[in-house]
């Protein structure tokens, strides 16, 4: 998508899913602009994911890069053993999924059907503006609250660049720290 005006992250993946994707089955994969997929087979691993277990959502394991880091071409997991997991079952069952760590990094992938009932509302601040950053919280927490069906997908798929010096941790902080309290505060959606 090209536009005129800057469109952050968040509007820009709710009008070209809203817009372009008819079919409600597809599979969203989603990766940032300075991030690569690793293998030729991963959109096999991600749909046989869907097909064998039937989930709506998935994250999963990732590369990472960055160069002159101790992290670098690393799985992320095994530099930080506290992401990329299930929650707890009983965060599960009290869909108590804002109040936790997040967890979901890269790759991550969902149905269009899940995505499109998260209300727009959802994306925007009471006075309509849009959300910058956090698309993934504010895309996941809706989907955990109102499917709850999702895996971890284990095997490194793509790498996570941390290496560039245009990441919203580095740029966009106060914007980030913003819209993370903002999605924290807003109430679970109910089935």
């Amino acid at each position: 998508m090209f536009n005129k005006t800057r469109r952050y992250a968040v509007e820009n993946a709710y009008i070209a899913i809203h817009r372009f994707v008819k079919e409600e089955h597809a599979i969203i994969i989603n990766l940032d602009g300075d991030d690569w997929l690793i293998s030729k087979d991963v959109v096999d691993i991600v749909v046989s994911t869907y097909e064998k277990t039937g989930c709506d959502f998935t994250y999963g394991n990732c590369i990472i890069h960055n160069p002159g880091d101790s992290g670098h071409n690393k799985v992320i997991t095994d530099v930080d053993p506290g992401v990329n997991i299930r929650y707890s079952v009983e965060v599960e069952r009290n869909k108590s999924y804002r109040k936790e760590i997040f967890f979901p990094r890269h790759l991550r992938t969902w149905k269009a059907s899940v995505y499109k009932k998260i209300p727009m509302s959802r994306f925007m601040y009471p006075n309509k503006k849009w959300l910058h950053i956090c698309e993934d919280e504010a895309i996941y927490f809706p989907m955990f609250e109102m499917s709850g069906k999702y895996e971890v997908i284990p095997i490194p798929l793509c790498a996570y660049n941390l290496a560039s010096p245009y990441g919203d941790e580095k740029m966009n902080l106060r914007d980030r720290l913003q819209d993370e309290v903002y999605i924290r505060r807003q109430p679970p959606i109910a089935l």
